[in-house]
Formats: structure tokens, C-alpha cells, sequence
């Protein structure tokens, strides 16, 4: 016999979807609120994913999906199911200029200016507007 013999254990990782809804379920059950956050290193250790790799499930399923989950660097740090106007103030408050940071970069290594960016943004939204 070779591979599994009686008794051994196998590790199965959770897939993509078991974790998405893993984190919605717990999100909106114990952490509502950014009082109520919890650090994203462990969230990540509970899932078994890198802290890139939660950012990324999060990422998706605001984006996607529609959920809303917010971080953030604050105290109480971490991620947590924005119900109110002030959640959602926390966890957009970074994400704008992080946004023209990246985009002020990119047009410097593309020689390109922010408004010729822009263009090419709305062009590629529209794409994916007709693609849906």
C-alpha cells in the first residue's frame, strides 16, 4: 500500500469559497463595528492564508460581492462589518490617497500624466461595464 495507510490524518486546506464565506459569517456575527475588530494576523492564522492573501479575500469580496467590510490601522486594528457612517468614514479614510499615491507613481514610471491615466481608466471601467 502505498500513499494513505490506516489511521493517517489528511490535511485538507479550506478552499477559496469555504474561507469567503468563513469571513463573511464571522465578520458580520461577532465583529460589527470597528470597536469590534479583529487583527487581521488572526484572521489569517484561523484560514490558514497569508495576511496578502486575507487582504486580497477582502478586496474581493467588497468589490465583488458587495460586502461591507472595512480595516483599518486604528485602534482597535484590524477587520470588521462596517454598519454605520463612521466605520465606513474609518475604513475609506486611507484608501483615496493611497489610491493617488499609486497613481501619481505609475504616471511617473509610464511618462504618462495623471489625466492621460484617467482616460485609459475610464476606457477599461467601460470594458468591464459592457463585459458584465
Amino acid at each position: 500500500m502505498s500513499g494513505q495507510g490506516q489511521g493517517s490524518l489528511i490535511f485538507h486546506a479550506p478552499t477559496l469559497l469555504q474561507i469567503d464565506i468563513a469571513l463573511v459569517d464571522r465578520l458580520s456575527a461577532n465583529h460589527r463595528g470597528r470597536e469590534k475588530a479583529i487583527t487581521l494576523q488572526v484572521l489569517a492564522d484561523e484560514f490558514q492564508i497569508s495576511r496578502r492573501d486575507l487582504h486580497d479575500r477582502i478586496a474581493n469580496l467588497v468589490v465583488k460581492k458587495g460586502h461591507m467590510i472595512g480595516t483599518t490601522s486604528r485602534k482597535p486594528p484590524g477587520a470588521f462589518w462596517i454598519v454605520d457612517e463612521e466605520d465606513l468614514k474609518v475604513a475609506t479614510e486611507n484608501l483615496f490617497p493611497r489610491a493617488m499615491k499609486m497613481l501619481v507613481r505609475y504616471s511617473k514610471l509610464k511618462r504618462m500624466s495623471v489625466e492621460e491615466i484617467f482616460h485609459q481608466m475610464r476606457l477599461q471601467l467601460a470594458r468591464e461595464d459592457n463585459d458584465r
